[in-house]
């Protein structure tokens, strides 16, 4: 091939048009078309001229050679083509260096040649001869790998002599060639003579025809400009097929663009052209400019020094277009220069660059230095701040100061002095004066000054053994000024230790003991609240300080309520322990006296009356996180437990409404109830394992008060010498030894100095009560004769150090020690107890009417309008005017065999130990009981058969009952008249924590309901977004949402919904909000759709709708208006007004249902004939099964099957940038496959890739892992991977399975169990999950919101006959629309999960069950059981049962949400307050419209007065029965509800207008103006 002439060849075609081109591919050719030389024989090697268009490849070698002609002899043939006939010789002999070959391969290659895109008819003509075999081969190297193509070979004919001559190949003819193709032709020769020529002749050609070219230059930029050494990137140009050049004519075009080089400055020319069907066009020229780079900007000041929070000025430099930057390099420069910013100190670089010609020069370095303030702080800020006694030392107060060259102090009281070494500042010494020493510290040197006002409040000497043993926790600072916990926030308390090293030095009964010296540590030693207080490993706590001057750091759970006992220990062994009690402020007691001149004794010995403004009742029991017998948490309203004369209490280890629950912490152990039952996994050690036995003869008082201090824990019994039963004195059952043991006159307790009977020189044990452990007025000492008389009652004493009420409280006193008379009567006036009434009549024990009347009728002045909720408690906040208060039953523990009472029953302490007047040993300590005993008409007892012969059930007033000290009852405190008038006031110090805080929105639903609309503009949801937040931080523990990183970037999603068409778009109102202060105001804005109805479930997220779910919400859009149904358990006798809602079988319940279930379209119709159902009866009834939810979760779960037995899919969503939403359909088969996404095993969802539930973590820690795991994924139905076992022998022991944990019964108050509503609960607002009063499953009647009077709800009773319920088609549902159990109307949707517990069957998770449904309840059933309450139904039997407990809590099935009461602002529980009215099955409604309105003000027949009200309302009614009132505004909206008390009520609350007042639930109402 001839290249040049090719290439030339080809620019001259390119102007003609349709020429034909030839490549000439022959060997021994010039570029020109001549035959190259052949030299003469005699030259040497026989070779001449140079071919370059061919190579040669020789045997054993492995580069090619260029090939030269051979010389021709004589008779040498010559390739003749068909194409070339006639036209003599076109081709010349080659060979390699040598000519004569040796044996092997010989490989001859021409140079490439291309066929162009444009070309048409290409082909290939070629004849090759040699002297030996040749095979010839077409090569294309365009594609890779290359390819190979034999198009010809010799084949060996011998013709004689000269036969060799003719080895030639066949011609080959008009061979096709590709268009845009790359070839090259190999010929391969072979040899095995050496004395034959290597030589070979090719004649080829190659032919094809072009079009006619005009293609114009590309479009260029025709001069680039660049900074010297900047990056640069390839050139550009428009055109096709772009070839580029550094030349303007002549040299090799490449495709690839060239990057201009930019290391020297001037001008560089390149050219490119472009090709359009195979026709090359003029080259562009291009001018690549290369300018040189400026110098950097000058600075006057490189290093700049501002102190934090000086004002600057902005930065300055000298140069031309000048940008500043914060980096060295990158990063995008402003014109502007910036001012530093000095809030925060450290070190920033600021750089500048000038711009020259368009070049930016290297950036000038300007350095800022903030250096920062002075700075103070102390190392521990218990210290900062401190109270103590005079002449005694202080701890030392240590402050570091930084950046400041040294400090000074100023106001330090005397004996107080400070000390600096190094950035330390000490603080310490031994104040020897009173008073309140407000000291300054203060920095000098440096950057500004820093200021620390603390303060050290120096108080006259306290008596450290008086220091409290129980601490109150509100999350508010106690106020003095206001009595009350309304101060400031706060988030823990400090306890000194000094309590316990002041005991055993010095204490009554204990002292000439010092703690020895050791590793000293503080830990939980139980709790009642998994999580209550924040510890660290194994519940340990941080200790501030050393020695006695040490204190315990209490970080406290906001989130919870209840109590923990905190113990200090010396290597492992406890020294002392204090009660925390979290609870809401308790100090809002009464004020009632029993007797009106109660005194104290001062500290000179003087006696004077306790001013009725410093006394007072706590309004709850000591442990009690609830005040109230029928609201907020009602459930946990008893209290705590202590043993007579014992600081420290016992956890009741059964609530209110019979649940158990147990106590953990550093005891190592889980403690419950003797009765609790698990049988899942025994991780529970039953409270009676922790008893001690003390045998009589080593029961002294000081060894046992020693043993019960190091055991906080454990009951502690006498028992006899024989360690089998219980000591008693005399052997008389009745005289049981006290738990503190007995006195050896040889072995006084430490301190105690009794006077002694010399006549026998005995300690009788009749004088225990001397004793005094809880600081009785008479200090166990009884007056021989008179008791009763006004002049012998006995005055208060300083207050007890074993008392266990908190600082400023402690247990009341009766005012007088003696049980009785001479004639062994107990005639001990009532108004001597503190829990007595004032009769004005010198009512005596004796004498006192205890049981309390079913009315006021027969009972006497003083003891009227008791109020006694049947099985609950007493309500004495009327009795005859007097509030004494509110009593819920605590229950006891009975002495030795550790016994629990029933709950309902109240037992009370009192600091007395009573005694008779003889030597009789005193073992009792008075105390109120109440009882409120409803049940026991099973013995037939009634209160007043002659004047109620239908009212059963014992009703005891009690206010001198003795109980015996080993006994473990509840206590009531106290306001301590003493504690500040004789100087052992010892106020809690509390702490803040840094960590951000956030509680708002805790109260707000999980779901929002509203109706369809036919609106076109549709509907609009708003949601805000602050429960997120709230609950991940302060409920969950994930402190780390509140992070501004965390929620920078808010999106939200529709996760999921039965209608597609529902949501048209969903937006947050603020999608970036920085502060706390802007979650508050941010809304998720969900329009629904005119015309819509159905469930979604929308989600929050921050980043992406991938990442984690923070929270989700249920949109639930009806077809039609949620409407109320009241339903009354039974009907209660109202003539007994002293027992509120009383029936035979304990209080009667009212609850007001929905209409359906949650997440039903439509209301289960009353239809007209059961058995058929119409068309339009059916289509309400297909939508009427709502959502099913697993217990204590918030989140819905499809059912996808409706009460007819048709199934539906849900929608899967992914919302848009736009607000809109892309859905993917998923059925049932998707979701029930047990391997897919949406059904996940407990051993799954707690491994390290999702909860990651640890062995070593806290009770507390398992349980939020998992719930935040069930927050993230709330369409995922969570099962277990094991399943309790069967108790055999007793399978009602059996143990539910749950979905939170792989125990039983934790978490119990998922669902706001005994409590207000839970932020899990799913009902919409103004509703919840219902409650049940007890769960004890024997506790049947009345007891659940199903329950049918005097029917047992635990059993499965007919429908039809014991319910009056009507099954509505083959099984479609129940209605109940006799007013006889008028609930309202149930479809059948199954419950997912079913399974036979009892018998251990496995569930199917995949479908529902096909017999059973049910609606939950918020309770788990009791006995530690772990089981759930619902309200179920069998459709193949047609039973029901109000009250079942055969429930794991891990099934699905619905919910039917109950209004939610308030009284006084406070959320009710089942227990109604007040009386129901008998109206079952009534539409409830609490609202007028304006014709209501106009139509009741006429009818105006009640009396109140005065008119206008300015603050007290009262009634003008001449009977004595209760009046309840509901008051209106004229807008028809409820706003207030309550009683008459005394005929009168306090509006101070409402603001001046007109109001309705409605009274007894009547129609009749009265217009008032409130001024």
């Amino acid at each position: 091939m001839k290249q040049r002439l090719f290439s030339l060849f080809i620019v001259w075609v390119s102007l003609i048009s349709a020429q034909q081109v030839t490549i000439d591919l022959s060997t021994g050719k010039n570029d020109d078309g001549t035959l190259m030389s052949a030299p003469p024989p005699d030259v040497a090697n026989g070779v001449s001229v140079a071919d370059s268009d061919w190579s040669v490849l020789r045997p054993n070698e492995t580069s090619p050679v260029t090939t030269k002609t051979r010389h021709t002899y004589t008779g040498w043939s010559t390739p003749i083509l068909t194409v070339t006939a006639g036209m003599g010789n076109q081709s010349r002999w080659i060979t390699d260096m040598v000519g004569w070959a040796v044996t092997g391969d010989y490989f001859y290659t021409s140079k490439s040649f291309q066929i162009p895109n444009s070309a048409s008819n290409a082909v290939l003509n070629l004849r090759s001869l040699s002297f030996v075999r040749n095979w010839t081969y077409l090569v294309r190297t365009d594609v890779f790998p290359n390819t190979e193509e034999e198009i010809t070979r010799t084949a060996w004919m011998s013709d004689g002599a000269k036969g060799w001559l003719n080895s030639r190949s066949p011609e080959v003819y008009n061979k096709v060639l590709v268009p845009g193709a790359t070839y090259k032709i190999k010929v391969r020769v072979y040899t095995n003579n050496g004395n034959v020529t290597n030589a070979l002749n090719v004649h080829g050609l190659v032919t094809y025809t072009t079009k006619t070219c005009s293609v114009p230059e590309p479009t260029v930029n025709s001069v680039v400009n660049y900074c010297q050494n900047s990056v640069t990137s390839p050139l550009t140009a428009t055109g096709n097929n772009l070839l580029w050049y550094t030349v303007a004519i002549g040299g090799t075009g490449s495709s690839d663009a060239p990057i201009p080089k930019t290391n020297t400055v001037g001008t560089t020319s390149y050219y490119v052209s472009q090709t359009d069907n195979g026709c090359e066009s003029a080259r562009a020229k291009i001018d690549v400019v290369v300018k040189s780079i400026p110098n950097s900007p000058n600075v006057t000041n490189g290093s700049l020094i501002y102190c934090q929070n000086s004002t600057a000025s902005p930065l300055t430099a000298t140069g031309t277009n000048l940008l500043w930057y914060t980096t060295l390099t990158g990063g995008i420069g402003s014109s502007a220069a910036p001012t530093p910013d000095t809030t925060t100190a450290g070190t920033q670089s600021y750089y500048v660059s000038q711009t020259v010609n368009g070049c930016e020069s290297e950036r000038t370095s300007i350095k800022v230095t903030v250096t920062p303030n002075a700075s103070l702080v102390v190392l521990n800020s218990a210290n900062g701040n401190q109270s103590v006694d005079v002449n005694t030392a202080i701890q030392d107060i240590i402050y570091t100061f930084n950046d400041a060259t040294g400090v000074t102090v100023t106001g330090l009281p005397a004996g107080v002095t400070s000390s600096v070494n190094g950035n330390s500042l000490t603080i310490s010494g031994v104040p020897t004066i009173t008073g309140t020493f407000d000291y300054v510290v203060t920095t000098n040197g440096g950057c500004g000054i820093s200021t620390v006002n603390s303060t050290i409040t120096v108080v006259p000497f306290r008596d450290w053994r008086l220091a409290p043993n129980s601490y109150i926790f509100t999350g508010k600072e106690f106020n003095k000024l206001t009595g009350k916990y309304d101060g400031h926030e706060v988030d823990g308390l400090y306890i000194p230790v000094k309590k316990a090293y002041t005991m055993w030095q010095n204490g009554m009964h204990i002292g000439g003991m010092p703690i020895p010296s050791g590793n000293a540590t503080a830990d939980v030693l139980w709790e009642d609240m998994h999580g209550l207080i924040k510890t660290g490993q194994n519940y340990s706590l941080n200790l501030i300080g050393t020695g006695e001057n040490a204190e315990i750091e209490i970080p406290i759970n906001k989130a919870l309520k209840g109590n923990a006992v905190i113990t200090y220990k010396i290597d492992g062994e406890v020294y002392w322990s204090w009660h925390v009690w979290v609870t809401d402020d308790p100090t809002n007691g009464s004020t009632y006296k029993s007797y009106s001149n109660v005194r104290r004794t001062l500290s000179n010995g003087t006696t004077e009356v306790i001013p009725d403004s410093e006394w007072g009742w706590m309004d709850r029991n000591l442990g009690a996180v609830g005040s109230s017998i029928t609201g907020g948490n009602w459930n946990r309203n008893g209290g705590l437990l202590y043993q007579w004369g014992r600081k420290d209490p016992f956890p009741s280890l059964d609530n209110r409404g019979e649940d158990f629950y147990e106590v953990t912490g550093s005891i190592g152990q889980r403690i419950r109830h003797r009765d609790s039952h698990e049988t899942n996994q025994w991780l529970g050690t039953s409270f009676e394992s922790l008893k001690k036995f003390v045998k009589a003869s080593n029961a002294l008082v000081q060894n046992n008060i020693r043993l019960s201090i190091q055991n906080p824990l454990s009951l502690i019994y006498v028992q006899n010498d024989n360690d089998t039963n219980e000591a008693l004195y005399y052997g008389n059952k009745n005289l049981p030894y006290n738990w503190f043991g007995d006195i050896d006159i040889s072995q006084m307790p430490y301190g105690f100095n009794p006077v002694i009977d010399n006549s026998n020189n005995k300690w009788g044990s009749s004088r225990l009560g001397e004793l005094n452990l809880w600081s009785d007025n008479a200090q166990g000492k009884i007056t021989v004769s008179n008791y009763n008389f006004n002049s012998q009652n006995r005055a208060y004493q300083n207050k007890s150090s074993y008392d266990p009420c908190p600082n400023g409280w402690r247990v009341p006193s009766m005012l007088a020690a003696n049980i009785g008379n001479y004639s062994y009567v107990d005639d001990v006036r009532i108004d001597y107890s503190p829990f007595g009434i004032n009769p004005n009549g010198g009512t005596t024990n004796n004498t006192l009417p205890t049981t309390i009347l079913p009315s006021n009728a027969n009972m006497p002045t003083y003891a009227q309008d008791f109020k006694i909720y049947p099985q609950i408690g007493f309500d004495m906040t009327n009795v005859s005017g007097n509030n004494m208060g509110v009593f819920p039953g605590t229950g006891m523990i009975y002495r030795y065999n550790s016994q629990y009472t029933d709950s309902h029953e109240t037992f009370l302490w009192t600091s007395t130990i009573s005694r008779w007047w003889d030597a009789t040993p005193a073992v009792n300590a008075r105390a109120m009981r109440l009882v409120p005993d409803a049940m026991q008409y099973i013995n037939n007892y009634r209160p007043d058969a002659t004047n109620f012969p239908n009212v059963y059930g014992l009703y005891k007033y009690y206010p001198l009952w003795g109980i015996y000290t080993s006994d473990a009852a509840a206590c009531r405190c106290i306001k301590d008249p003493l504690y500040t008038k004789n100087t052992y006031d010892f106020p809690t110090k509390y702490f803040t924590t840094v960590l951000p805080k956030y509680e708002e929105g805790l109260a707000e639903p999980n779901s929002y309901q509203i109706v369809k609309t036919i609106n076109v503009e549709g509907s609009l949801i708003e949601i805000p977004i602050s429960k997120a937040f709230s609950v991940q931080s302060k409920v969950l523990g994930n402190i780390e949402i509140l992070e501004v990183s965390n929620h920078n970037d808010l999106k939200v999603n529709v996760l999921w919904t039965t209608n597609p068409n529902l949501v048209s778009n969903i937006s947050l109102t603020n999608p970036s909000p920085l502060a706390l202060t802007d979650i508050s105001s941010t809304k998720i804005k969900v329009k629904i759709a005119p015309n819509q109805s159905g469930n979604a479930v929308v989600t929050l997220h921050n980043g992406s709708i991938t990442n984690p779910i923070y929270w989700s919400w249920h949109i639930w859009i009806t077809n039609s208006e949620i409407t109320n149904i009241v339903y009354d358990s039974a009907q209660p006798i109202t003539s007994a007004t002293n027992y509120i809602n009383y029936t035979k079988f304990g209080g009667a319940l009212e609850t007001e249902f929905m209409d359906r279930n949650l997440g039903a379209e439509e209301a289960f119709p009353a239809v007209i004939t059961p058995a058929t159902p119409t068309s339009d009866e059916l289509a309400k009834i297909k939508i009427s099964g709502g959502l099913q939810y697993q217990w204590g979760r918030k989140d819905p779960i499809p059912p996808f099957m409706n009460p007819d037995g048709s199934s539906y899919p849900i929608y899967l969503g992914s919302t848009n940038s736009d607000g809109s939403t892309s859905y993917t359909l998923l059925d049932s088969t998707a979701y029930n496959n047990a391997n897919g996404n949406f059904i996940k095993a407990y051993n799954s969802y707690t491994d390290a890739s999702n909860a990651n539930v640890l062995p070593t973590d806290k009770i507390s820690d398992k349980l939020n892992k998992v719930l935040k795991y069930s927050v993230q994924n709330p369409l995922v139905f969570m099962v277990p991977s094991n399943f309790a076992p069967v108790f055999n022998s007793a399978p009602q022991y059996t143990n539910g399975s749950d979905w939170l944990s792989n125990e039983s019964n934790l978490g119990a108050n998922r669902w706001g169990r005994g409590d207000v509503k839970s932020v899990f609960d799913p009902c919409p607002k103004d509703y919840r999950i219902p409650d049940v009063v007890a769960v004890v499953p024997d506790a049947v009647y009345n007891n659940s919101p199903w329950s049918k009077s005097e029917t047992n709800g635990s059993a499965a009773l007919d429908v039809s006959n014991i319910y009056y319920g009507v099954k509505v088609g083959n099984g479609l549902g129940y209605q109940f629309n006799d007013n006889a159990y008028k609930i309202g109307n149930y479809p059948f949707v199954g419950i997912r999960g079913d399974r036979d517990l009892f018998s251990g069957t496995l569930p199917d998770y995949t479908k529902l069950s096909s017999n059973n449904s049910g609606i939950w309840t918020s309770a788990l059933t009791s006995n530690y059981y772990g089981r759930a309450i619902n309200f179920a139904f069998n459709r193949s039997i047609d039973k029901m049962a109000t009250f079942n407990s055969a429930n794991d809590p891990y099934f699905a099935m619905n919910c039917r949400c109950v209004k939610i009461k308030n009284v006084n602002n406070e959320q009710q529980g089942p227990i109604l307050a007040f009386p129901i009215t008998q109206n079952t099955g009534r539409k409830a409604d609490n609202t007028f419209n304006p014709k209501e309105i106009e139509q009741k003000i006429k009818t105006d027949k009640l009396v109140l007065y005065p008119i206008p009200v300015e603050n007290i309302l009262n009634i003008n009614a001449t009977d004595n029965k209760d009046y309840y009132y509901q008051i209106y505004n004229m807008s028809g909206q409820m706003i207030k509800e309550g009683r008459f008390i005394n005929k009168q009520t306090n509006l101070s609350e409402l603001s001046s207008g007109v109001y309705l007042v409605r009274v007894n639930d009547s129609n009749e109402i009265v217009k008032i103006i409130k001024k």
